[in-house]
Parts: C-alpha cells; sequence; structure tokens
C-alpha cells in the first residue's frame, strides 16, 4: 500500500472548513481564526495529487487503491508519503451528499492539492465494475473519468496491472502493454478475514486529530451564531435599547418647530405605520423621517436575528454530529491487529496508506 507517513495537519484543516463548507454562511471572527490557522498548517508543498481510497469491499478497493497511488506517484504526479485518506470520512467532513465536485474541491483545496482520485468498487458475480474519477480542485471540475469490468480474480491478487492500465486511461496516456503471465501459484492454506465494514460504538484511543478539530471548529461556530442571536435579539426586544430609541425619536417630534411630522409616543397604532405614511400631497415622502430610520434599523436587526437563530440550530445538529464521531470507529477485521497498513473504510468513504481507523 502507500508510505506510512500521517501528516495529521492535513486532515486537521479538512476537519475545520468542515462547519462553514455545509452553510456557506459567514462565519464569527474566533471561529474564522481557528480555520484559517489550521489551513495554514497544511504543507503547501503538499503532492499535487491525493488519493481518496476507493469505495467498496475493502479486500479488493484497498489494494487497488495503494496501486492506483503508486501508479501516480510513479508519474510524480503524488506523493510516496501520502497519509490514508478515505472518501467516505473525507465525504462526511466536509458535509458533501454524494460525490459532489464543487464540494470535494473544497476540502482539495484546504489541503493543498492540485487534484483528487477517487473511485469505487462494486462486485457483481465474478465481475467487479471498477470506476476512477480525476478531479481537478481548482475548477471543480471533473478532468477524467473511467469505468471497467474488471474479473475479480484479478482484484484478488496483485492489482498495479490494473491500475496502470486505469491510470493511462485516467491520463490519456497509451495503454500500457499486456502484463506477463505469472506462474501459477499454490493456493494459500487460509484466506485472509475480508475487511469488516460494522461500526463501534463507545470510547477509544486515539481519537483522530481530525475528529477533534472538527469538533472544536463546530462549537466554535455555535457559540459565535448564539452570541449574534442573542445580542441582535436583545437590541430589538419590546424593552430593548431600539424601543427606546423610537420612543425618544416620536418623543422629540412632538417637541419640535415642525407640527406635520409629529407622531405621538403614546398612541395605540404602530409608530413605524405612522411614521412611514405619506403627508398629504407630498408623494414619496414620509411624515417624520428620523421615526423612519429607526424603523428600517429594526427591520434589518430582526432579519439578522432569525437568520442567526437558524443558523444556531444547525451549528448545534453539527456539534452534536461531531460529538458522536468521537466515540464511533470502524471494528477491525477478525484476527487484524489494533494498528495495520492498507485501505480502510469508513461510514461513507475512505482514505490511503497507513491505516486511518474510524
Amino acid at each position: 500500500m502507500i508510505g506510512s507517513g500521517t501528516p495529521r495537519v492535513q486532515r486537521i484543516a479538512a476537519a475545520c472548513v468542515a462547519g462553514a463548507v455545509f452553510l456557506g454562511t459567514p462565519m464569527p471572527v474566533s471561529a474564522r481564526n481557528a480555520v484559517s490557522n489550521a489551513a495554514n498548517l497544511a504543507p503547501r508543498a503538499a503532492a499535487p495529487t491525493i488519493v481518496l481510497t476507493f469505495e467498496g469491499p475493502q479486500e479488493l478497493a484497498g489494494p487497488l487503491t495503494g496501486s492506483t497511488h503508486r501508479a501516480l506517484t510513479e508519474r510524480g504526479l503524488a506523493q510516496a508519503d501520502q497519509a490514508d485518506l478515505p472518501l467516505v470520512e473525507f465525504r462526511m467532513t466536509m458535509g458533501c451528499e454524494g460525490n459532489v465536485p464543487t464540494c470535494l474541491a473544497e476540502g482539495g483545496k484546504t489541503l493543498g492539492a492540485n487534484s483528487l482520485v477517487y473511485g469505487s468498487v462494486a462486485v457483481e458475480g465474478e465481475t467487479a465494475e471498477v470506476s476512477v474519477v480525476l478531479l481537478d480542485v481548482g475548477s471543480a471540475q471533473v478532468a477524467g473519468e473511467v469505468r471497467e469490468e474488471v474479473p475479480v480474480s484479478e482484484l484478488q491478487g496483485s492489482t498495479d496491472a490494473v491500475a496502470e492500465r486505469l491510470v493511462a486511461q485516467l491520463l490519456g496516456e497509451a495503454p500500457p502493454p499486456p502484463p506477463v503471465a505469472e506462474a501459477p501459484q499454490a493456493p494459500a492454506d487460509t484466506e485472509p478475514a475480508p475487511a469488516s465494514s460494522r461500526l463501534v460504538w463507545g470510547r477509544y484511543q486515539p481519537v483522530p486529530a481530525w475528529k477533534w478539530a472538527f469538533l472544536g471548529t463546530s462549537a466554535a461556530l455555535l457559540a459565535g451564531s448564539v452570541a449574534t442571536a442573542a445580542a441582535t435579539t436583545a437590541i430589538i426586544a419590546p424593552k430593548g435599547p431600539l424601543r427606546d430609541d423610537l420612543l425618544q425619536a416620536a418623543e422629540d417630534s412632538l417637541n419640535d418647530s415642525k407640527s406635520s411630522n409629529d407622531i405621538d409616543p403614546n398612541m395605540d397604532g404602530d409608530l413605524c405605520e405612522a411614521a412611514r405614511a405619506e403627508p398629504p400631497g407630498e408623494p414619496g415622502k414620509v411624515t417624520n423621517a428620523e421615526v423612519t430610520k429607526i424603523c428600517n434599523r429594526g427591520d434589518a436587526l430582526a432579519k439578522v436575528a432569525t437568520a442567526t437563530w437558524i443558523t444556531t440550530g444547525i451549528f448545534a445538529a453539527t456539534t452534536i454530529a461531531a460529538t458522536t464521531l468521537l466515540f464511533v470507529r470502524k471494528a477491525p477485521a477478525e484476527g487484524a491487529r489494533a494498528f495495520r497498513f492498507g485501505g480502510a473504510a469508513g461510514p461513507e468513504g475512505g482514505f490511503v496508506t497507513a491505516s486511518f481507523r474510524f
């Protein structure tokens, strides 16, 4: 498989932008600084192409991902020490619904990548449909896609020949020469146990850094949103400062020298409606401009308060989800060691290289 290096800052940067990508809304200053700091840690000399672990049965998809990464590394398009990066976890961290190019590209930008390569393996009988996609991060456009039906037997041994053929098609190269037939090998005494896709609930160590970063960013976004919503609501409250300004402006209108703009602060009706009414014979004007300004400011603040309370609810749900992730992980394959190398699947995708458990 791919090299065993684990640049954890890449995961941190990807997780830190998740909350903002979910909504595309402005972030409070504290959260924006947290995202910026994490993103700045990501090495700018990162590999131009980052490979995400293919989806599908990991006993087939994992080795094919590693072979694909090696083929790209030999062409100088990827780095040999890239960390294991499952597509499912990458997609979930970024809040992507499916493999939407624009959403995946945002995560690629955070990692400093020029391109992302991801794919899937779907088995039906003795045949596997393999799909590999090349995504240009800068334009958020699919630059190449290859689909091929491959006998499952070709994915059960060395997958280098299959990966070389797929990568050549993906990059528009001349097809590689046919592989030299290998001497048949004696069947192994025991077959390796397939990787488990079962999820386990409970505390475990070590918790991946990207999960902590995801939780921290979500919590910062939630705190900022709550503060903004509460402050705005307090301003426009019935006994808030804006109401005092409105009553004072109405009182001032009774004491100035212009009687036509009088607004009685003790009137039973709506002060704003009375202030905005057109004076007789003066179309396009308002009865009292000063009171109208305060009313307009109140309307704008009411819209801000409504929007921030809505985003507060969304950020609260995101924070709950991030907290839940701290207690969920993928169960290791039966008989596997606590730390293993190779492809690892998450609840909705995978990564590549030294194994990164969910």
